[in-house]
């Protein structure tokens, strides 16, 4: 199973992380180790995390070595719409909210009053940190999702999904839409509401 895994893991964790900011030039290396445990499938991030946390703590460390605010360094750097992402099947950035997003982050979190570090007295501490992500919905040209949503005759709705749910909750979190946007619209909804096929 692990064998079956490996390269896409391995092309998540730096496909998923490096287009994050703006490259001229980059290098992925990665090794793989056997082990004589148990080999672990896909869930949730399939590879994407581990990327993702080298390549922020990577950011993080240059922004204290530079004597920089993180969110600075980030905001200077950060792949923005119409970049081409050459790490990211060299595609364009078609669409891109992470500089209004990092601004959001700076204003709601209060991050210029709270970071680095507040003394809380007694020997304590607070501190904020910083890390971003990407996550497309799927694989360019390759992965595809659909669902459609039926009411039946007797008032109930089958929800028909053409999606791999790789441990990601998507058979659960478009059950909840639907229930949501039907209660929102005040229609009537018998629970279970939502037929999974």
């Amino acid at each position: 199973m692990f064998i079956l895994c490996l390269i896409p893991v391995l092309i998540v964790s730096g496909h998923k992380s490096i287009p994050l900011y703006r490259t001229e030039s980059y290098r992925f290396v990665s090794d793989v180790v056997y082990t004589n445990r148990m080999s672990a499938g896909a869930y949730r991030g399939y590879g994407a995390t581990q990327g993702l946390f080298a390549v922020e703590s990577a950011v993080n460390e240059l922004a204290a070595k530079l004597n920089m605010d993180p969110i600075e360094l980030r905001e200077m750097n950060i792949a923005r719409e119409g970049d081409l992402m050459p790490a990211y099947y060299d595609s364009w950035n078609t669409s891109s909210a992470l500089d209004r997003c990092l601004k959001r982050v700076r204003e709601m979190s209060h991050w210029d009053e709270k970071y680095p570090v507040r003394d809380m007295g007694n020997g304590k501490v607070r501190s904020l940190g910083i890390g971003m992500s990407m996550q497309g919905s799927s694989i360019p040209f390759v992965d595809v999702g659909s669902a459609t949503l039926k009411v039946n005759d007797d008032g109930f709705y089958s929800l028909i999904i053409g999606a791999a749910d790789m441990g990601t909750g998507c058979d659960t979190v478009l059950a909840q839409i639907v229930q949501i946007r039907t209660l929102l619209r005040m229609i009537p909804v018998p629970m279970p509401p939502v037929q999974h096929i």
